[in-house]
């Protein structure tokens, strides 16, 4: 029997430390640790949706250039296809309602191009860089 290694636990978020600000007059009466805590867990939620909002940006350009791919090679399965029949003296498959005639012209679309790989992330100032 093998005993399995559990994973780390995570790390905890590290605390933010609330830094009066400091006044020319010595007096720190005036200052509100509610409002300067606020003020900086707001600054962080503004900063992690903009890294959210980049990140999912970037997983739908994959997403698309994937699905594009996709239905090029099935448009082009579907030219090979009817090349096929018409080499041949094979009767035509029957027609359905979701069946579309094929353009005579070939496929309506440029050959597929791998698309752009970023470079890797060599920096923790990067915001997709992971350590491994």
């Amino acid at each position: 029997m093998r005993v399995r290694k559990r994973a780390p636990a995570p790390q905890p978020l590290p605390i933010i430390p609330v830094v009066a600000p400091r006044s020319s007059s010595g007096s720190s009466a005036s200052f509100d640790p509610y409002l300067a805590l606020t003020t900086q867990l707001r600054e962080h939620s503004q900063q992690m949706s903009a890294e959210m909002a980049a990140h999912f940006q970037r997983l739908e350009q994959r997403v698309d250039n994937d699905l594009n791919h996709i239905c090029d090679s099935i448009r082009y399965m579907q030219a090979c296809v009817h090349d096929i029949y018409n080499m041949h003296t094979w009767s035509a498959p029957l027609p359905s309602g979701r069946s579309q005639p094929l353009l005579s012209a070939g496929p309506p679309f440029a050959t597929w191009a791998p698309p752009v790989v970023p470079e890797a992330p060599t920096s923790p100032e990067d915001p997709d860089f992971q350590e491994g």
